[in-house]
């Protein structure tokens, strides 16, 4: 089997983690190939991947598979998909599309730019989604059966790449007056960190780290301030060994507003650390209440109650979440089930029409 992979761009982001976790863990007999759109500057091209170009477009052609992630490698593919018949065209889902265009894009950008992702993914011979959840809200535009529930699965150890000695000192003296409640996260609204900051407020024990960074981290900075505890807020920026902050935590947070999957979440899960997450149906699927809490959105004192419920039964639900992370989310069940969806749907392309 000989599968193209197209990304948007070599960004660690979610979107390039599952795919090459997803390679990593395929039969030795797939061969696979990476193909990206947009060059970034600073980013490693680990992959060994060759950037997709009006001049290479046609070399999708000659694989048995191609597996798209995001806007633009779905737009190509669509335009594969038309012209080249005898390959298997599939896209992972990452998103909920009118509500992540609208964080994006704005109202007006939406409009347009979702129905046109829709179109693209109807060129297709199947989606993969990452909940039940995913796949109940995009059965309004696509039939069930063109619909695959894989989960996002990832291996997740410690970098070699120690700390370096300043952020090390820094969680260390946060850690000898404080819990810490932790979060890896991009720091955008939707992530929904502000309600962590004035949650602390009136929990005096706990401190809040936060390794990331995004448009939105000057913001959680003065609101900290203006609540009184940027004394416990930690904003330590991008790293790229941010699983090494991991074992400093007590607990970890996922207070997304919206989220699709949550990478973060099931990393979390590996390292048995007690997760606390905002109640929204992807988080519900993901986690059950033997592994980690739940709060009510906006609501601070669930979330407060959730925190201290969290510690109180800090080593149970730990253990309980490495049970839940091992029977669920490695990289190797996540690329089993998509090894299994690309070999259904070579036999089936003979037999299978477009996505309706």
């Amino acid at each position: 089997m000989k599968i193209a992979h197209i990304i948007t761009n070599l960004k660690l982001g979610g979107p390039c983690k599952v795919m090459s976790e997803n390679i990593s863990h395929l039969p030795s007999s797939v061969e696979s190939h990476v193909y990206y759109c947009k060059d970034l500057e600073g980013f490693d091209n680990f992959l060994n991947a060759r950037k997709l170009t009006a001049g290479n477009f046609r070399e999708l052609r000659n694989y048995d598979v191609v597996h798209s992630h995001g806007l633009r490698p779905d737009g190509i593919a669509a335009l594969s998909a038309i012209l080249h018949r005898k390959t298997v065209h599939v896209s992972t889902i990452h998103n909920y599309v009118q509500e992540e265009m609208l964080n994006i894009y704005g109202e007006r950008a939406a409009r347009i730019i979702s129905p046109l992702w829709i179109r693209a993914w109807k060129q297709l011979d199947a989606l993969a989604v990452l909940t039940n959840d995913s796949k109940r809200y995009y059965e309004r535009w696509f039939e069930r059966e063109s619909l695959n529930v894989i989960g996002n699965g990832m291996d997740f150890s410690l970098s070699d790449k120690p700390l370096k000695e300043e952020d090390r000192k820094s969680v260390e003296r946060l850690r000898e007056k404080y819990r810490i409640i932790g979060s890896n996260s991009h720091v955008i609204k939707r992530k929904g960190l502000d309600q962590v900051i004035r949650a602390i407020r009136e929990m005096p024990d706990y401190a809040l780290v936060v390794v990331g960074d995004g448009p939105y981290r000057e913001t959680l900075e003065q609101f900290a301030k203006e609540q009184g505890v940027a004394d416990r807020c930690l904003f330590l920026g991008f790293r790229k060994n941010a699983v090494n902050f991991l074992p400093y935590y007590d607990l970890y947070v996922m207070a997304s507003r919206d989220e699709g999957f949550g990478l973060a979440l099931i990393e979390g899960l590996a390292f048995g650390i007690p997760c606390i997450c905002s109640d929204i149906p992807s988080f519900r699927e993901i986690l059950d209440s033997n592994s980690g809490c739940f709060f009510e959105l906006d609501n601070t004192d669930s979330l407060r109650e959730a925190i201290s419920g969290a510690f109180s039964r800090k080593d149970e639900l730990g253990d309980n979440a490495r049970k839940l992370y091992r029977e669920k989310y490695t990289g190797q069940i996540m690329a089993d089930r998509y090894y299994t969806l690309y070999q259904n749907l070579i036999h089936q392309k003979g037999n299978k029409g477009k996505i309706r």
